[in-house]
């Protein structure tokens, strides 16, 4: 009776009122997955392939949520780091932004047959790189976080110091930087 309860709340907000979650948004494309999002790790993947030599491969992704609908995301080797280190599992909160949805043009829907994250050819992926992706906090709500948060950041999150800057960690989001001295142009 209470899941029931909870189907029929979901059905009143995402088809009579409209508000969608934040990774149905970014599945069919409502949304650009740049935006600032609060996501759960609801799974690590591991896919295990033979190479033509041989040997083992294993690929690892992430399954993300909003609590509600789940997509696979592809980590660079930083964030694979982490992971290896348990320092990112299941149950962590990640918060993301300037990710890549790639996988699809046109969006899809998570309700259709031919969707399923849990699966290794799920096509439907979402990209994001160290630079772009911090631990948030464990008590912080799943979803697009406001834009009263981050309004004067464009929608990102602010790099503090260089240190934090990860090589290979793809774009830097924002950062503060403060000119000490300016040198005449010599040619």
């Amino acid at each position: 009776q209470h899941v029931l309860a909870q189907l029929c709340t979901r059905y009143e907000k995402e088809l009579k009122g409209a508000r969608l979650p934040a990774v149905r948004k970014i599945l069919n494309k409502d949304i650009s997955a740049t935006r600032m999002t609060i996501l759960c790790v609801s799974q690590v993947l591991r896919f295990r392939s033979k190479q033509k030599d041989g040997k083992t491969h294993t690929e690892v992704r992430l399954e993300l949520t909003d609590g509600w609908y789940s997509l696979q995301a592809v980590v660079d080797g930083f964030l694979l780091g982490l992971i290896e280190q348990r320092q990112i599992k299941v149950g962590s909160k990640l918060m993301v932004c300037n990710a890549q949805l790639v996988g699809s043009d046109d969006g899809v829907d998570p309700l259709d047959d031919c969707y399923d994250s849990s699966k290794r050819n799920c096509q439907v992926l979402l990209k994001i790189n160290s630079n772009n992706t911090r631990p948030a906090r464990w008590d912080a709500k799943l979803g697009f976080v406001s834009p009263k948060y981050n309004h004067h950041l464009g929608g990102t999150f602010l790099v503090k110091s260089l240190r934090d800057v990860i090589p290979d960690g793809g774009a830097i989001p924002a950062i503060d930087l403060v000119v000490c001295r300016k040198y005449p142009k010599l040619y």
